[in-house]
């Protein structure tokens, strides 16, 4: 899927313009596809990980055995996870090209700017999670109209703006977790 490897390449160019990710980036000259995933497992009192072996991004492994990167048995992307990674930068909104999404693990990186309201249009996506990282500005309004999820997390960011009606609208979901925030009003 040439599209697929495209947008998960871009998100990667896109993030690492700053620096590379805690682990896992794209081979440098004389280093294998192999790598050393970083797995957070502990926030609290302080962050511990675990080691798995993976492959690095831009590899020449196919993209569904890249490091934090889980596709259904059609490679088509479901999911992706790389929470604490120390992932700097603004959160790339081509990411909501990739159709077959369910799941986004984003939390404990270094994300700045505004939550992308592209992410809320993802048709298949249940689990959004973006906590403790820089973002700034309004909840979009699309996020309470998102077709039926399961989890939206933006705990710990510098969010600002009240809490909508809408948030009613959310009749689907089972975690919406909005605490250490800025946000006003009453839910």
């Amino acid at each position: 899927n040439l599209l697929q490897r495209y947008l998960l390449a871009l998100f990667y160019f896109s993030t690492t313009e700053r620096r590379p990710w805690r682990t896992c980036n794209a081979p440098v000259e004389d280093e294998t596809s192999s790598c050393i995933f970083d797995v957070l497992i502990q926030i609290q009192p302080e962050k511990v990980y675990s080691e798995k072996d993976s492959f690095r991004w831009l590899s020449e492994k196919h993209e569904c055995e890249w490091a934090g990167v889980y596709c259904d048995e059609f490679n088509q992307t479901r999911a992706i996870n790389l929470k604490g990674q120390d992932i700097l930068g603004t959160f790339p909104t081509e990411l909501a090209m990739m159709p077959y999404i369910q799941s986004l693990t984003f939390s404990h990186n270094e994300f700045y700017g505004t939550i992308p309201s592209e992410l809320a249009e993802m048709k298949h996506l249940l689990n959004i999670e973006l906590h403790y990282n820089y973002f700034t500005g309004e909840i979009p309004n699309e996020y309470y109209r998102v077709y039926s999820p399961q989890r939206i997390n933006f705990a710990g960011n510098l969010l600002t703006g009240s809490i909508p009606t809408d948030v009613g609208l959310l009749t689907t979901v089972k975690g919406f977790f909005i605490q250490e925030n800025s946000l006003t009003g009453t839910i």
